[in-house]
């Protein structure tokens, strides 16, 4: 990361420079430095959001997750199936009551009822 902070000011002192010129082709240049800089901070840390995200994953068992799960579960009055579905929130029985039966729009019943009468 140092590297890359004093290789990144040498860069901006180098556009500075250059910014006072007229010269296109050092300014682009500079600047094609500059962009090929960024592109190397920005795989490196992709590389470490990667790598810091696959050492946390494995840092908590999932049994352990699991029983948390479950007792945040039963804390809220929550179903957890053993295996989750595509990733879905466990429903509450309000929840999986209220999905059973579709709520009516009242103005859906007034629509209905108008054209009953026609």
């Amino acid at each position: 990361m140092v590297q890359v902070t004093s290789s990144m000011g040498a860069v901006t002192e180098s556009l500075n420079a250059v910014l006072g010129t007229t010269d296109i082709t050092k300014i682009t240049e500079v600047m094609d430095t500059f962009e090929k800089q960024f592109e190397d901070l920005d795989l490196q840390a992709a590389y470490m959001d990667d790598a810091i995200g696959d050492s946390v994953a494995g840092a908590t068992p999932q049994s352990e997750v699991n029983k948390l799960m479950q007792q945040v579960a039963e804390e809220h009055n929550l179903e957890v199936k053993s295996e989750f579905l595509g990733g879905a929130v466990p429903l509450t029985s309000q929840a999986a009551a209220s999905q059973a039966k579709p709520v009516e729009d009242p103005l859906e019943e007034r629509m209905r009822a108008l054209q009953k009468d026609f």
